[in-house]
């Protein structure tokens, strides 16, 4: 009996366990690194700062879903 050819898809499958090559990060040393990664951290704080200020200055009765909206426009 002749050995079986393994198809395209058996090679991609076994090719699965191989990361991809890093796309969109130009080559770095690790000082470049930890300093991309500083400035990531800082705009993501910013950013949680911002959703959070804007979520304390709703009043509570703007903070409920559009249910709630919704039944407020029914007749009594």
């Amino acid at each position: 009996m002749a050995p079986r050819r393994t198809t395209s898809s058996q090679n991609s499958q076994a090719n699965n366990d191989v990361p991809p090559p890093l796309e969109g990060l130009p080559p770095m040393n690790v000082e470049e690194l930890y300093r991309y990664f500083e400035t990531l951290a800082g705009l993501v704080k910013r950013q949680a700062r911002a959703i959070e200020t804007q979520a304390l200055g709703q009043h509570s009765s703007s903070k409920g879903s559009s249910f709630y909206d919704f039944n407020k426009l029914s007749p009594p």
